[in-house]
This record gives structure tokens, sequence and C-alpha cells, in this order.
């Protein structure tokens, strides 16, 4: 049984989240409602009792309902004559079916009609409600056109004027274009799936130059207009979409792919052709834990972006005066205190932060690896050429399945094809319940699809607790990075390259230190002795390589005296 299906079945039904609602659990006496409902990943459909229901009698309930929902949808001629009626019927598992049925001779009154299974001319070519229609055309009235007899009863639940065809997406003709002439304001609504996209512009296509003026919109909240009202939206909240470009606008010669590309990898963070950290066109993602600083550096990277700095950790960061979209989706909160951070310098009246940054808090109102052309959509509507992700795990729902990755690698590719760079906050997996150093891609959390469309993949690397960490490339579109240790001011938000590996033995450079000042350098804001016995490792390690050496004693923290190291001189 189909989610709409089961939604309709159900009573007190409420959206809670994107993806998922609640209603009275039809299996028991339900006053509060316990029953959850969720869009599954694979397209099931997940009903939980939170009183303890069995999801089995919870479906005998709804399939015992589901008679209700049959109807008739009577299609009427200009005169009112009934010519045909399309039939709503369901079967015992609960799956919809729809079948027409002609007329023998028409008539107002649906009773004293011989009924014909089967279609013909003038019922495929007579649009649902005509009578209401024309009245509504000889008033000025604005009229809708829908997918489904359902969704226009809807619409004139709502006081509006709603038509549509026969036999679903596809099927409207130009006989159901003429019946519109002389309206003056068409809204066409589209089904949220591809099918009903494609339907609603061949709709649009068709009234073009018939009526004065239509155009094509959708539910940014729900699959159709039903839903879309049925779950508390306002009409005027649908958004008006744009034409797809038709596939052959992307074909080009064979010579012109060939030669009309960059000799050297463009980079939008990095040097052409050599250290590319982040390359035109190609995506980039930085994979780091939680608190280690993968906010802060895309932060630097916005910041670079618009053009407030030249560079990050570094290398040098491209420019760009159109808008930047920054998906502030995980804590939002957290991540407009890292951007105040770097951007209170500038004030609030500064032009960048008005009027090119574009900010999107919290998590989006559609799955984009479910909608895979809303991302780019979205750039569009704010003629931005820049989006930034933090993080991945806000923006789809499941990353581990092969499904989602290939959703969301689609709507990256969409970005990158329309010229829109994209960078992607990530996060590694967790091994054993606890993160662990990504050493491949098989680390990164998610789908294998998620990094497969990508140019560059890079590791920020560290204790949470520590102010360094290690940068390097687990994928690069040109020369990889010799790894970086990198140190990050929580103060100033800023990012600074210490030096190559991540090792201390810069620490011991230039004066002689004991294991609790390294202890303190590595792990500024906590000190323990655990953290003191990772410093000891540390140096153990470079005494084992011949890196440091004893130098002598001071006073430790306690009192005690305390050994010192350094590196020594060359010989």
């Amino acid at each position: 049984m189909k989610l709409s299906t089961i939604l309709a079945l159900l009573d007190d039904v409420r959206q809670v989240e994107r993806d998922s609602w609640k209603a009275l659990c039809p299996a028991h006496n339900d006053r509060n409602p316990s029953l959850s409902v969720s869009a599954g990943i694979e397209k099931d459909t997940v009903l939980h009792c939170h009183a303890g229901c069995d999801f089995n009698d919870i479906t005998k309930v709804l399939l015992k309902r589901v008679k209700k929902l049959e109807e008739d949808y009577y299609y009427q001629d200009k005169n009112k004559f009934i010519i045909g009626r399309v039939r709503r019927v369901y079967d015992d598992n609960g799956n919809k079916n729809f079948y027409q049925q002609t007329a023998e001779k028409p008539n107002i009154d649906p009773n004293a009609i011989v009924w014909k299974n089967g279609s013909n001319a003038d019922f495929k070519n007579t649009p649902y409600r005509l009578p209401e229609v024309l009245e509504a055309i000889k008033a000025g009235r604005r009229v809708f056109v829908v997918e489904g007899e359902k969704d226009a009863n809807r619409l004139f639940s709502e006081g509006e004027i709603a038509t549509c065809n026969s036999q679903g997406a596809g099927k409207w003709s130009t006989a159901h274009s003429r019946a519109l002439k002389g309206c003056k304001r068409v809204f066409v609504i589209a089904d949220n799936d591809d099918t009903g996209i494609k339907h609603a512009w061949k709709v649009h296509d068709e009234l073009e130059n018939i009526v004065t003026k239509v155009t094509v919109h959708r539910s940014p909240f729900t699959k159709d207009i039903s839903d879309h009202l049925d779950f508390g939206h306002k009409l005027r909240e649908i958004e008006e979409i744009d034409k797809p470009a038709p596939i052959h606008a992307r074909i080009v010669t064979g010579s012109s792919f060939v030669f009309d590309s960059p000799v050297e990898v463009p980079a939008v963070w990095g040097y052409n052709g050599k250290v590319v950290m982040w390359a035109e066109g190609q995506g980039c993602m930085i994979v780091a834990p939680q608190g280690v600083g993968k906010t802060t550096l895309g932060v630097l990277l916005l910041e670079a972006r618009l053009g407030l700095t030249t560079a990050v950790l570094d290398m040098p960061v491209k420019a760009t005066d159109k808008s930047i979209l920054y998906m502030a989706m995980d804590r939002p909160d957290q991540i407009a205190s890292a951007m105040r951070r770097r951007f209170e310098v500038y004030g609030r009246s500064n032009a960048e932060l008005q009027e090119q940054l574009k900010v999107w808090p919290g998590p989006p109102e559609q799955d984009f690896a479910r909608h895979p052309e809303a991302l780019t959509e979205l750039a569009h509507s704010l003629n931005a050429d820049t989006i930034i992700i933090d993080s991945l795990k806000d923006a789809v729902i499941g990353l581990s399945k092969e499904e989602t990755g290939q959703g969301w690698n689609t709507a990256v590719q969409l970005c990158l094809l329309n010229g829109i760079q994209v960078c992607i906050l990530n996060h590694p997996v967790k091994k054993a319940g606890f993160d662990a150093k990504p050493m491949a891609l098989d680390d990164v959390y998610g789908s294998g699809w998620i990094t497969a469309g990508l140019g560059s993949v890079i590791s920020l690397w560290g204790e949470r607790t520590s102010a360094f960490a290690e940068l390097t490339h687990l994928k690069q579109p040109a020369i990889p990075i010799d790894p970086l240790t990198v140190q990050r001011n929580g103060r100033t938000g800023e990012i600074t390259v210490i030096g190559k590996i991540l090792d201390w033995a810069f620490f011991f450079l230039h004066n002689p230190k004991s294991v609790s000042d390294l202890a303190k350098e590595m792990f500024p804001n906590e000190q323990s002795r655990a953290n003191y016995a990772k410093a000891k490792r540390q140096v153990d390690d470079l005494i084992g390589r011949g890196i440091i050496v004893k130098h002598g004693k001071t006073i430790g923290d306690k009192g005690a005296p305390a050994d010192t190291f350094i590196v020594p001189e060359p010989e």
C-alpha cells in the first residue's frame, strides 16, 4: 500500500518532519496520536505504534477502510451532460487502480446512464469539470490545471477552479487546450516527480499560445497539491519552476569537448595544474570528525571565496562576484558562531555579507538525493555559483544506501554541469563506535557514490581537544598535497600551517620542552592523565627515531624535576 493511500486512511494526520507523520493508530482506541508513519529508504512505508500495536493488526484495519477511498469522477460536456466517468478502485491489498467508462447515452443523471467500459474520443478530449471552467473563463477567473481529478476537487474545496485530463500524465491534448481558449491566467501544478513535471510542461507548451499567461508550479513540500493543502500549507506557498533545458542543449562537438577543456586543472583553491585542493567543475569534500575544524575550514573558504581574504592554508582561493549559498544544516547556531569569529571584523553592513552570502539554516525542505534537481534550482534562484554543504548527513537521508549515494551524486553533477562549485563537509566512518583516521575513500561515511563524482577528498584528522590536526588528500585532481600539520585557533577562527606531517618534532626545534609542555600544546583545552600519556607516546616515538634527544631538566607543574628534549643541531 502506498504512503499516500495510508495517510488518506488515517485520522488526525500531522506532519512532523520532511518524510514523517503522526496519526491516531487505527488498531486501538487512540485519543492522542501514537502512530508514527515514515517513508522508508526503499519506498516502503514504516508504521510504528508507540502503544505497542502489531504492524499486521494496523494494516488489517487499514485494508478494511480502503473501500471508503473509492470514488467516481464524472466528466461533462459544455451542456452539463455526463459523457464518461473515471473510477478509482482498490484491490484486496490496498493497491489503487483507475479505469474509464463511457455513457452509452449522455445524461445529466448518472443513475440513469448505462455504462460501458472504455473511453471514446469525446471523453478523452474533454477536460474535467468543463462547465465550471467555461464559467470561470467568462468571469475572468484564474484556472488551475493539475494531474488528477482528486487534486482538481481539492482545489474546488478551496474555492478555486481546476481541471485535468482523463487517463493521467502525458494525455493532455490540443482539444483540452482549445477548451481553455480565452482564459487570462492558468497555473499548471505539477506532481513532484519526473513524470509529473514532464506532463506539466507539456500542458504549458500546449496552452502557451492559447491563453494569456500560463506558468508551471509545484509544492516545495509534498508530492501533489492535495497533500500540500491537507498538511496545512497555503496555496500561495507553491513555487514556480523553470523549464528544464532540452537534452540537446548540452551537446557539443567532439573537437570542442577535447580541445576546449583547460590543459591544467583549474583551481578554486590551490595552484592550477599543481597542488589543487578544490578544482573548478569537480567538487570537493572535507572529511573530519566532529570538533576537529571542518566547519572552521569551510568558513575560511567561504571568506576567501567572497574575496575578503585571498588564501587558506597558504594556498590561493579564487574569489567570485556571484552569490554563495552556505547550507548551515548541522547545528546552525554553532556555524553562526564560527562565522562570527571570522566576520565580526567586517561588520554587519559589509557588502559581501549583505549581498553575496546566502545562508540556509537547518535541514532542507527536500531530500536532495530524492530530488537531485532541487539543489541546482535553489542555487539558480539565488544567482549562486558556489554551494558549501555543512554537513552532508543533513542534506540526504540514508547516506550508506546505494540509491541515496547515486541520487546525491546526480545532484552534485547537475550543479557542476551548471557552473556551480560544490564543497561538502562530511564525517569519517566510525569503527567499533569510535572515530578512526581515514586512510582511503572507503573510510568516508556513506555510499561509495558520494565520493565517486568528486575531484578532491580532503581528510582533516586530529583529536577533538587538540588545537592541532593533520590535513591530507584521500583523492586529488592533480598533484597530491604533502600531509600538513595545521593549528586551529578557537578564538579567532584561524587555521594555520605549522609544518609537514603530523609529528611534533617542530615543537622541540628551538627550545627544550618537557612532556607536560607538549601535552599543553597538543591539548590546550583539556589537561588529563590520558592526554599526558598521548604526549609521552609522541616523545618516546621521536626519541626512538633519533629526531629529538634529552637536553636537561626543568621544574614540572608539581614542583618535581622533569626531563626536557630538543632537536639536536646538525653536525
